[in-house]
């Protein structure tokens, strides 16, 4: 009879799909620098989260701050982090090349072949 799966069984195909993605890039056959290979590895796991994997499902990235963090971040006058907050209300691995750190002129190079 068919079942929800448990987080275990979910978490362990997360997990393998994780792994494959850094195996895959660490054996990528065409010669890429090391910030290629981990720029493709950070899009491939970017596209498990976005639920374009073939097994998985998109997933929510929730913030999950320790409270006295965010007391002392208030007591400080420091911005904190809101407990709950969803961060992925976006195609991360779409967004990953267009960050203002420069990527973006890595975006043909970390292709998911």
């Amino acid at each position: 009879m068919a079942k929800a799966m448990s987080a275990e069984e979910v978490r362990k195909i997360f997990l393998t799909h994780v792994r494959s993605s850094a195996r895959r890039w660490a054996e990528h056959p065409k010669e890429r620098t090391v910030r290629q290979r981990c720029d493709a590895l950070a899009f491939s796991i970017l596209s498990i989260f976005d639920g374009t994997s073939m097994d998985l499902p998109a997933m929510d990235l929730v913030l999950r701050p320790m409270p006295e963090d965010t007391q002392y971040c208030i007591d400080n006058g420091e911005d904190w982090f809101e407990d709950g907050q969803v961060i992925n209300d976006c195609v991360l691995h779409e967004e990953y090349f267009n960050a203002p750190d420069g990527s973006e002129e890595d975006e043909d190079e970390a292709d998911q072949g």
